[in-house]
């Protein structure tokens, strides 16, 4: 099949072996590539209920047939693996370069068994693959260790920072630095492994159908996102989201106690872009560029100048900490990119944390020091401690649920995965999407507060009657996650309906798609991860956090709740529509 290259690379650490194996061409006809390759091989090849951060559990890199060809927003990867964080499956994505690189090393995916005895990386340039000695690598940082790389090897590195190398539940894998595919843990799956980096380079063309037809579809996207109304996302990127987050009374602030920060206009996404904006960045082959460098203006030691922070990490370091102070948010965004963990369950980790101080759960002596709402310095070395599971930073790097647990305390989260920027009582149809994503609480697939808060054409205060939605869109986005293509991108350049991803993936692999054909994959995907989660105990309706079920306090949304004899009907309703009945 066109988009394809054929070939996968498996990686054995336990020998040390290095082999290539065909793509299984009917696997990826019926998932793609991507998130359903990943899960389809998880759930074929796992072993039942194994330890994550065994060296049993498969990591799977995965390109799928769209990435890196003439199309738009198209630079994504995915990783599958079982999460440290949840026990649940694992799909993660990135973008950056490092997956077109892949492909163009000559490989569909990468999937890596076993534990090596001593550090490694993996360097893949241009159909040849080798495994070489990391000791030196070992205790570096992401920039550190992406820089040494590359002063010999001219391609782009995907690598685990210290917190993967302690195996910090959420730890991340970041490429081009700043790139994070984040949220589960991936990045400490990867150090248990023993495994660094992977760097990938080649020149290897990607076959494609019809490259003309892909030529004008992304000549046509690119119209679409640089007209009314989508302009300010390449202006400002994801922080955009939080003035109207806020504006509707549905911006996490103080652990999700609340939907309304008053100090919000301090951390807007105006705010960075009008004070600590340099310049906007692009991943490979897009027009938009959300991306954003900004720059601290401190004084000493020196100004700090990185990429980010995106729109969630605003809110988990921002305001759900009760934080104005932006620079300290920046400092916590890089210092996340360096140490390689995920920005939105470390901040929301210590938000709960502040709130287990206040409530006198936890004491000065627990933590080391007072922990007070809105205490930056204070933010700043608990991440370094976390990364480094120092002192309570030990504790943190469990994450919400387990650092709960331990205290017989309450997390605010959705299989046991923390949730990013939208408050469930304000926005809804978020509560639903927390509650049925199979990886945890998660905007990325299914993100309903487009509809209910950016688009309006949904009630985003009414419960029943969204399942249906729901579902349409979870297996719609499967199917984005599967082909790749970036779905914040493919919503601004209106190429993400299940017409346009029928005709872009028809133009890539010359196979007919139909709507109702990917539908039928998009279903099967998801169903598949269901299924995981099943066979590892952790299948069916999650406990929400009884808190949704609880008047919001204060702001626009005051009075709002969850009404718990309603959600447990549209629970119902939505799992039947997906054939289970729990």
């Amino acid at each position: 099949m066109k988009g394809y290259l054929g070939k996968l690379l498996e990686v054995d650490l336990d020998s040390g072996e290095l082999s290539d194996t065909m793509l299984d061409e009917k696997i990826a006809a019926d998932f793609l590539g991507g998130r359903g390759y990943g899960i389809k091989f998880l759930l074929d090849k796992n072993p039942k209920k194994v330890d994550p951060l065994s060296p049993e559990n498969y990591l799977i890199f995965m390109t799928g047939p769209y990435t890196g060809t003439p199309g738009a927003f198209n630079a994504f990867y995915n990783v599958t693996t079982k999460s440290p964080l949840t026990n649940t499956c694992l799909s993660s994505h990135s973008g950056g370069f490092w997956g077109p690189w892949l492909k163009k090393a000559g490989y569909d995916g990468i999937i890596i068994e076993g534990r090596s005895e001593d550090p490694v990386f993996l360097v893949v340039d241009d159909g040849a693959a080798e495994l070489k000695d990391a000791s030196d690598l070992w205790g570096l940082d992401v920039h550190e260790t992406t820089d040494v790389i590359q002063e010999d090897f001219k391609g782009s590195v995907a690598t685990i920072g210290p917190a993967g190398e302690n195996q910090v539940r959420f730890a991340s894998i970041i490429n081009e630095k700043h790139r994070a595919a984040g949220r589960g843990g991936a990045g400490a799956v990867m150090g248990s492994k023993n495994l660094k980096a992977i760097a990938v380079k080649g020149k290897q063309q990607i076959p494609v159908a019809d490259s003309e037809k892909l030529r004008k579809s992304y000549l046509k996207a690119v119209r679409t996102a640089w007209k009314e109304p989508h302009t300010t996302f390449g202006q400002i990127g994801t922080p955009q989201a939080l003035a109207l987050l806020n504006e509707v009374g549905g911006l996490p602030t103080k652990n999700f106690q609340t939907g309304y920060f008053e100090e919000a206009e301090k951390i807007t996404g105006e705010t960075l872009n009008e004070k600590h904006s340099i310049q906007n960045v692009s991943c490979y082959n897009c027009p938009i560029g959300c991306g954003s460098i900004n720059k601290t203006d401190r004084e000493e030691p020196s100004a700090l100048e990185t990429e980010g922070p995106e729109w969630e990490t605003l809110m988990s370091f921002g305001s759900n900490c009760m934080n104005s102070n932006l620079a300290s948010i920046l400092e916590a965004n890089d210092l996340c990119d360096r140490l390689g963990m995920d920005t939105i369950t470390m901040g929301n980790t210590i938000a709960l944390a502040m709130e287990m101080y206040e409530e006198g759960v936890l004491t000065e002596d627990d933590i080391e020091s007072p922990l007070n709402w809105g205490d930056s310095e204070t933010i700043l070395k608990l991440v370094k401690k976390t990364a480094a599971r120092k002192g309570f930073g030990n504790k943190l790097a469990e994450g919400s649920a387990r650092l709960a647990d331990e205290l017989n305390y309450e997390s605010f989260t959705f299989r046991d995965m923390e949730p990013p920027a939208y408050d469930p009582r304000a926005v809804k149809g978020m509560a639903l999407a927390f509650a049925t994503s199979p990886r945890g609480a998660c905007h990325m697939r299914a993100p309903m507060y487009v509809l209910e808060v950016f688009k309006k054409t949904l009630d985003r205060l009414r419960l029943t009657g969204k399942e249906k939605i729901l579902k349409e869109m979870q297996d719609r986005f499967a199917i984005m996650d599967s082909m790749l293509i970036c779905k914040l991108a493919a919503r601004h350049g209106e190429c993400g309906d299940w017409k346009d991803l029928a005709d872009l993936l028809t133009f890539t692999t010359g196979l007919n798609f139909t709507r109702a054909k990917l539908m039928e994959i998009g279903e099967r995907v998801f169903d598949h991860e269901l299924e995981f989660n099943e066979r590892e105990g952790v299948g069916g309706p999650t406990k929400p956090p009884s808190r949704i079920f609880e008047p919001m306090p204060s702001g626009p949304s005051q009075g709002e709740k969850v009404d718990e004899e309603e959600w447990e009907e549209v629970i119902k309703n939505y799992y039947r529509l997906r054939g289970r009945e729990y």
